[in-house]
């Protein structure tokens, strides 16, 4: 590439959305009850897997535009989690908080669905356990979580700079707290 300077630029550029920021903010939509838009949401397959699961809980999902996105959760019915949809794919692990904090109790199948390689989710359900959720695995894997009262402001984690989905679970922390009482510290030990 070669660059010839002394030209000022000028033009528009359209910047597409991402991933990685759409995923949380589709995920927090479960928290509310009634419709939340959404713009400049790309359809990527583990965004549209991600909607699959939420419509089968009861989830209104509807494109308005090429990427323009509505989603109303007031019918959410956590109890019709698909959980081999959910075993599929990696991504899921964003619904865990939002899904606790309004049904209080869900069944859910370790999310999966990992190309990268073994990336556990033990430091999410850690870090809902700090935050009040009880978390009891059964036998083939499919854990049950309550979300039990807790002194709130007393609740802390600290981010491991080391995981990879370090981001991710606090996100899910963040969601699993945004309609509860209270405060939560996080803080990043490095």
């Amino acid at each position: 590439m070669k660059i010839h300077g002394g030209r000022h630029l000028v033009g528009r550029v359209h910047i597409n959305g991402a991933k990685n920021a759409s995923g949380p903010l589709i995920a927090a939509s479960l928290l509310l009850k009634g419709p939340v838009r959404f713009k400049n949401v790309p359809r990527l397959t583990d965004l549209l897997g991600l909607l699959e699961i939420m419509q089968d809980m009861g989830v209104k999902v509807e494109w308005e535009g090429a990427n323009e996105l509505m989603i109303d959760a007031t019918t959410l019915d956590a109890s019709k989690l698909n959980k081999k949809k959910m075993k599929k794919m990696r991504f899921s692990i964003l619904l865990l908080g939002p899904m606790l904090a309004r049904a209080k109790k869900v069944s859910v199948g370790e999310p999966g669905g990992c190309s990268i390689g073994n990336r556990p989710i033990d430091a999410h359900l850690f870090a809902l356990g700090k935050l009040g959720a009880e978390i009891v695995t059964d036998d083939d894997g499919t854990m049950l979580m309550r979300a039990k009262e807790l002194a709130l402001s007393q609740a802390s984690s600290t981010v491991n700079a080391d995981t990879r989905a370090a981001t991710a679970r606090e996100v899910d922390m963040l969601l699993q707290q945004a309609i509860q009482a209270g405060n939560v510290k996080l803080g990043n030990q490095f």
